[in-house]
């Protein structure tokens, strides 16, 4: 399970549905083969290990609402805990 701050609110993402939305962000540069440290995608992997919400800035929130948007309209995402974090992210960002 994957879980993001968003405001004062936590978002929980199930295991495959967490797992496709990191594959879907855009690849950092690496260093020595691994995602910087601070990197989002470390952010988020760091969250999903440690069960602890991950607290993404305004800019990280906007990459993963641009990633889960672009999910929604290959796919037509129906999944509810993806959808509702969409929507936390585009209230937080207005």
């Amino acid at each position: 399970m994957l879980a993001i701050q968003v405001g004062d609110r936590v978002y929980e993402i199930a295991d495959d549905h967490a797992g496709e939305l990191v594959s879907r962000l855009p690849s950092p540069p690496l260093e020595g083969g691994n995602s910087p440290s601070g990197s989002l995608h470390d952010k988020l992997r760091s969250a999903i290990h440690s069960q602890e919400p991950a607290d993404l800035d305004h800019g990280e929130l906007a990459i993963l609402g641009v990633v889960i948007e672009e999910w929604a309209n290959e796919l037509g995402v129906d999944a509810a805990d993806v959808q509702a974090l969409r929507e936390a992210i585009a209230r937080e960002l207005a």
